[in-house]
């Protein structure tokens, strides 16, 4: 909170644009990594000092997770109620796992200033479908 007579300062990024990933591999690389708006936040939060960030969603993407070996034939089931019947079966289980676990570290570590970021600013944020 800003301290009283001063004013408040937040940060807000949309779901499109203010996201932590990319769909394309030559993108990310252009733009630096997944932490390429963190980096920018965290230089005006040295200077401003941010009391609040708003997240519209994307913070994570996660899509890869249907392109995963296991996952594979199940996604290709065209039938939502046939694929509906199918069991997610153990090995897709720790394949998922795996990724999720891998996804999330590796955007935690990777660049700094997205950890540093939700550590220093209080935040709220939407999980959407890419998150998910």
């Amino acid at each position: 909170m800003p301290r009283k007579g001063s004013s408040s300062a937040s940060a807000a990024a949309p779901s499109r644009g203010g996201c932590n990933g990319f769909h394309d591999a030559a993108v990310e690389a252009k733009y630096g990594g997944i932490g390429h708006m963190w980096g920018d936040l965290m230089a005006r939060h040295d200077q401003i000092k941010f009391h609040l960030q708003v997240g519209g969603g994307d913070q994570i993407y996660c899509d890869d997770v249907w392109s995963l070996p296991a996952v594979l034939p199940w996604v290709a089931i065209d039938d939502a109620h046939a694929r509906a019947r199918q069991p997610f079966t153990a090995p897709m289980l720790e394949e998922v796992e795996q990724y999720y676990f891998g996804h999330y570290c590796r955007h935690f570590t990777e660049d700094p200033s997205f950890a540093r970021g939700l550590a220093s600013i209080p935040y709220v944020y939407t999980w959407d479908d890419h998150a998910t």
